[in-house]
């Protein structure tokens, strides 16, 4: 079957030569390692870990692949939350991540090693999930001719709040093995590993914590694993105040469809429409933009921080209120709140209760505020 020009892909996207459909097709869907560690390079694999900007829809509808809502994601390099290592001979370590969200047919958690030489060639290294989970937003450091795998998000059904995962991953033969505890962190992902300077062992800070039923928490402590023991220990306690604004009957915050829409404001197109059209058939309200603009508007002192960089930007909201600084996170099940430093009572309850009062307004359902630990 012909792959024109007319299918769409830049020029310097494009396969090569030996990348042909009935190979494509071969190699289209990601699997498992059945040991560790499994030699899983071929010529498709190695041609998409070099394109980080291909998704896998456009790379499968350039060889009309089958469409993934009846077979399932296809391969690509194009992925969040993957962890980039560099070694002393020029080689770049690159594991696992995430390619699009739950609700994609082409979503998937990757737990390969994608092993990327100063010329551009690329081995591709699977394994078990049992000896390298799948795993995005870890931390990735080299310790020697190791690297120390600490954390990852995994799929929903697989986390096990409680406990920490490390993997270990061997730089001379690609080998992984993974232990789990439950004296460290937590289940955490988006955090910071530094190496002790004597090499013995890793600092871990920063990054969230999965609680279960319960919210998300930000952790703020530091916690150091022994590589002699292969034991954690809380090296130092940071006290933070975090609460929760959820509905009280539980169910998912409109927050974010309500944001998209603050998106298309003035949009007059028909999709812009569309969006609002969709949105009055779900709740059978109008939406009320001005609202969710004050959503944050506190009764007291403070002022709006730039958001600068940082990657949760989109659902990240910063305020200065005396020395402190208060962080409103939106996420589908509630407002996660974070005050960080010191404030007296009447500026945390306008902190907290103001905005309850205004997401409870747009949710139409009554909300509450609930400390988390």
């Amino acid at each position: 079957m012909s792959t024109s020009k007319k299918q769409g892909l830049p020029e310097a996207q494009r396969p090569p030569a030996d990348v042909t459909r009935d190979l494509y097709l071969t190699w289209r869907s990601p699997r498992l390692g059945t040991q560790s560690p499994h030699r899983m390079t071929n010529p498709v694999w190695a041609w998409l870990a070099r394109q980080r900007e291909l998704n896998a829809w456009a790379a499968n509808r350039h060889f009309q692949g089958p469409s993934s809502m009846a077979v399932g994601p296809a391969w690509c390099g194009q992925r969040f939350g993957q962890s980039r290592t560099a070694l002393a001979d020029g080689r770049v370590v690159w594991i696992g991540g995430e390619h699009e969200d739950y609700y994609d047919p082409d979503f998937f958690i990757y737990n390969d090693v994608l092993v990327e030489s100063p010329d551009g060639a690329v081995e591709v290294w699977g394994h078990p999930w049992e000896n390298l989970a799948p795993t995005d937003s870890h931390s990735a450091t080299l310790v020697g001719d190791r690297i120390v795998v600490v954390g990852g998000i995994d799929y929903a059904h697989r986390r096990q709040p409680g406990v920490t995962r490390v993997a270990i991953l061997d730089t001379n033969d690609w080998s992984a093995r993974t232990t789990l505890h439950r004296d460290g962190p937590g289940w955490i992902h988006g955090h910071t590993a530094t190496l002790d300077d004597d090499g013995l062992g890793l600092r871990v800070q920063g990054g969230i914590v999965e609680r279960g039923e319960g919210p998300r928490v930000e952790q703020h402590d530091v916690w150091r694993l022994d590589f002699a023991r292969m034991t954690w220990a809380c090296v130092e306690r940071r006290t933070v105040g975090q609460w929760c604004i959820a509905r009280v009957d539980g169910q998912r915050m409109r927050l974010g469809e309500l944001g998209m829409l603050r998106w298309h404001r003035d949009d007059r197109t028909d999709f812009g429409r569309q969006q609002r059209d969709a949105y009055r058939a779900s709740y059978g309200v109008e939406p009320d933009l001005d609202l969710w603009d004050a959503r944050y508007a506190l009764d007291c002192a403070h002022t709006r921080l730039d958001d600068g960089d940082d990657d949760e930007a989109y659902n990240v909201t910063r305020l200065r209120v005396g020395s402190a600084t208060v962080r409103y996170v939106e996420e589908s099940h509630g407002v996660r709140v974070v005050i960080e430093g010191s404030v007296d009572d009447a500026t945390r309850e306008a902190a907290l209760e103001g905005p309850r009062r205004v997401v409870e307004r747009i949710e139409g359902a009554p909300c509450r505020v609930t400390a988390v630990s």
